[in-house]
C-alpha cells in the first residue's frame, strides 16, 4: 500500500510539472575522446529534434564536433552549458557554427576550417550571471552560456564545433526544440540516462567531497597547408566580436503534454523509483 501511494505521488507531479518543463533533450554522452575530430562528429539526424550531447573536455579532447545536412536556408536552434559544479562555474567554452555561405571568420580558429566553409563564432566569457537549466527527470542543473537562433544561408552540410582552448572540464551542446520521446526511450533512461547523466553533472551518488581537479593543456595551432611566409598571419585566437548578452535564459514550454509523453513520464519516474527500491 506504501508503494503504491508513493507511486501515485510520483504520478501526481509527473502531471504538474510537465506544464513548467524545460526543454527535455534526448542525451548522447562524448566519451573517451568521441566526437572531438572533424572526421568523427556526432551526426545530427533532425535540427529540429531536441538533443544534447554532454562532453567531457580532456587534453585530447578538448574540441567537440557535431554534423548536421538542411535541405533549405533555415535557422539552427543551438545551446551550450556547463553543468552547475562549484570548480567549473567560470568555465567558459567557445562554439561555432560551420557552413557554406557563412562568412569567413575574422580571427584564427584553433582548428582548421574546411573548404568553402565560413563560420559563426560565439564568445560567452562576457557572461558573469548566466542563467540555470535544471531538467528535472534527471534532477541535474546547469549553467546556460549561449542560447541562439543562427541563420544558416543554403542548403547543405555544415558543422556544430565546441571547445575549450586549453583547459579540461565539461560542457554540453543542445540542438533544435522538438521534444520527441517513445517508449523504447523507457528502457534507455532507466539503464543508461539516468545514471550517466548524474555522473557528469557529479549530484546524487556521483557527489564526492573529493572531486577531481582540472588541467591546463599545451595545445598545438593547425598548421598552415602553405609554406609561403606566414609572418603577417593573423595570431591564433579563439575568439570573434559576436558576444552573447549576459544573463540569457533557456525557454519554457507551455502546453499540457500529449498522452503518449505523459504516459512516457509516468513510467519513467516510476522505473527510477523502482530501481532504487
Amino acid at each position: 500500500m506504501k508503494k503504491l501511494s508513493v507511486l501515485c505521488a510520483f504520478c501526481i507531479l509527473a502531471f504538474v510539472g510537465w506544464a513548467h518543463l524545460s526543454h527535455a533533450h534526448k542525451p548522447s554522452y562524448s566519451e573517451d575522446g568521441t566526437f572531438s575530430q572533424r572526421d568523427k562528429p556526432y551526426p545530427v539526424s533532425d535540427v529540429d529534434l531536441s538533443i544534447v550531447v554532454y562532453h567531457k573536455a580532456e587534453c585530447k579532447s578538448l574540441q567537440l564536433w557535431m554534423s548536421f545536412e538542411v535541405d533549405q536556408p533555415r535557422e539552427l536552434f543551438v545551446q551550450l552549458g556547463v553543468p552547475k559544479i562549484v570548480r567549473l562555474l567560470e568555465y567558459r567554452p567557445f562554439l561555432a557554427i560551420l557552413m557554406p555561405g557563412l562568412p569567413k571568420p575574422k580571427v584564427k580558429l584553433p582548428f582548421e576550417l574546411p573548404e568553402g566553409y565560413g563560420a559563426k563564432v560565439f564568445d560567452v566569457t562576457d557572461v558573469k550571471r548566466p542563467s540555470k537549466f535544471h531538467e528535472p527527470f534527471t534532477n541535474t542543473t546547469s549553467i546556460l552560456l549561449l542560447e541562439q537562433r543562427v541563420p544558416l544561408p543554403k542548403a547543405g552540410k555544415g558543422y556544430i564545433v565546441a571547445w575549450h582552448p586549453k583547459q579540461t572540464g565539461k560542457y554540453w551542446v543542445a540542438v533544435g526544440e522538438r521534444e520527441e520521446f517513445g517508449p523504447e526511450d523507457f528502457k534507455l533512461f532507466s539503464d543508461v540516462w539516468f545514471d550517466k547523466t548524474q555522473a557528469f553533472h557529479e549530484v546524487g551518488e556521483y557527489e564526492t567531497n573529493n572531486p577531481p581537479s582540472e588541467s591546463v593543456c599545451e595545445v598545438q595551432q593547425p598548421q598552415p597547408k602553405t609554406t609561403q611566409n606566414t609572418e603577417q598571419q593573423t595570431p591564433p585566437a579563439q575568439v570573434e566580436p559576436e558576444k552573447q548578452p549576459a544573463g540569457m535564459g533557456c525557454q519554457v514550454g507551455g502546453g499540457p503534454p500529449s498522452p503518449p509523453g505523459f504516459a512516457l513520464v509516468v513510467l519513467i519516474l516510476i522505473g527510477g523509483l523502482l530501481r532504487r527500491r
